[in-house]
């Protein structure tokens, strides 16, 4: 969907946020029962620093996730992300280990997920 993937991209930068967060009920009207918009919808929300909305819209994406694609990969690796962000560093350096263990199919999913088992090292410690 182009406008999942502008929405999406739209958050990853502070200077495009409130752009994304302007279109995001625009996008949760036209798709918000998939797995992707609700993904989405849960980063917009973490890029915002609403951690509570974020939490209910990707316990939402997760539910809906079909089979171990590099799509699942990528929501896998978002929710780790958002627990690293709401406090529960064990919780996601756990859940990124145990993708890791499984291999991880994308480079760049494999990256940010070393990336954020490192950041969740450094406030949990250890290996």
């Amino acid at each position: 969907n182009v406008v999942n993937n502008l929405v999406y991209t739209l958050a990853q930068s502070e200077a495009t946020l409130e752009r994304a967060k302007r279109l995001l009920p625009f996008l949760l009207k036209k798709g918000g029962t998939s797995a992707a918009v609700l993904d989405t919808a849960a980063i917009v929300s973490l890029k915002g620093r609403n951690l509570e909305e974020a939490r209910v819209y990707m316990n939402q994406a997760l539910k809906l996730l079909q089979g171990n694609d590099l799509f699942a990969e990528e929501v896998m690796v978002n929710a780790a992300e958002l627990k690293l962000k709401t406090g529960d560093g064990r919780g996601a350096k756990a859940d990124l280990e145990a993708m890791k263990k499984k291999g991880i199919k994308s480079g760049f999913v494999d990256s940010r997920a070393a990336e954020l088992i490192r950041d969740a090292e450094a406030i949990v410690g250890g290996k």
